[in-house]
């Protein structure tokens, strides 16, 4: 289905006694100029005021933007919506997370994955049905550390994530056409969307069959305030002291302390000495983090990992 741009005229005898030619514009949607000429022969304001087609032209393209056509046969349209692109309750959650997907992804965000839970809206047998699903997409690198860095998120990825909760059968892993997202990166697409309601009670009867409760993983609450981060970086002058560094590093807590991880590794074979290095992501719950509290904790994890025998910091007085 294709937009067609219907421009018409007609001699209106309001204006003038009829002597002059009003001209307006109307869309359609059809297969081609011909079917798009007969729907708007058929369009009662056209038959009334007598009007006539002076021209149409297909709309496949706006500003750099392609136009897709998505059929909202079963949707609900809202009576005084606030963005009048957004006239229809949703039928689905993935296709807003595609246009954010997108939207990131032309902001120089090459890896993202996002899920959105929330409800959505069809007619069936003329009554509105109600539901909440579960959305996801995830494009680009598996994760940020030196291991995944090169890693390309893939359907095997998803699959994994939801092995612990349910057969892989139990649900549909997709990957989405970039057609029409306007964006530069070419990164693998892959989701699904789920009944989050049908989903939740396969998951709790499998988990339970399968493990103990006491041991599913518990949400962490996601914070919406700015995070920093620091870069640490490290040598080693003998293999074996490795471990003990990773060790204290990624076993170091702290409350303003959301994240830590490897972003850099190199092993030199001939002298054996490791170059290794750690980011640290700093973010609150509560308050916006001050530079002072960064400070206090870097220079805690500093005090003590120099103290482990054959680490250094390069460049550290």
């Amino acid at each position: 289905m294709k937009l067609f741009m219907v421009h018409v005229g007609y001699y209106d005898k309001s204006i003038g006694e009829g002597l002059y030619e009003t001209h307006l514009n109307y869309f359609v949607a059809a297969e081609d100029a011909k079917d798009a000429k007969n729907k708007a022969h058929q369009i009662p304001e056209f038959q009334e005021r007598s009007m006539h087609i002076d021209g149409m032209k297909e709309i496949s393209s706006v500003d750099g933007y392609k136009v897709i056509l998505e059929k909202f046969n079963d949707s609900i349209k809202i009576d005084n919506p606030l963005d009048s692109n957004k006239e229809h309750m949703r039928t689905n959650l993935t296709n807003s997370l595609l246009e954010n997907l997108a939207f990131n992804e032309r902001r120089q965000k090459d890896s993202i994955k996002f899920f959105e839970i929330s409800d959505v809206y069809t007619f069936e047998n003329s009554k509105v049905k109600k539901k909440r699903n579960l959305a996801i997409v995830a494009s680009g690198r598996v994760g940020h550390n030196h291991i995944d860095f090169s890693k390309k998120i893939s359907k095997k990825y998803l699959t994994n994530l939801f092995k612990d909760a349910l057969p892989s059968e139990d649900f549909a892993i997709k990957i989405f056409n970039r057609e029409g997202l306007n964006s530069k990166i070419k990164n693998e697409i892959v989701g699904c969307e789920i009944d989050i309601e049908n989903f939740s009670t396969k998951v709790l009867n499998y988990k339970e069959e399968t493990r103990p409760p006491s041991s599913f993983k518990k949400f962490s609450q996601i914070s919406d305030l700015p995070f920093s981060s620091r870069d640490l970086s490290f040598s080693i002058k003998d293999f074996s002291n490795r471990q003990n560094l990773e060790d204290y590093i990624l076993g170091y807590e702290n409350e303003l302390l959301r994240e830590k991880f490897i972003f850099d590794f190199f092993y030199n074979k001939n002298s054996a000495e490791i170059k290794i290095g750690f980011r640290f992501i700093f973010q609150s719950l509560n308050s916006t983090i001050t530079e002072a509290q960064i400070n206090n904790v870097m220079n805690d994890i500093i005090e003590h990992t120099v103290k482990i025998k054959g680490v250094t910091i390069p460049g550290l007085n």
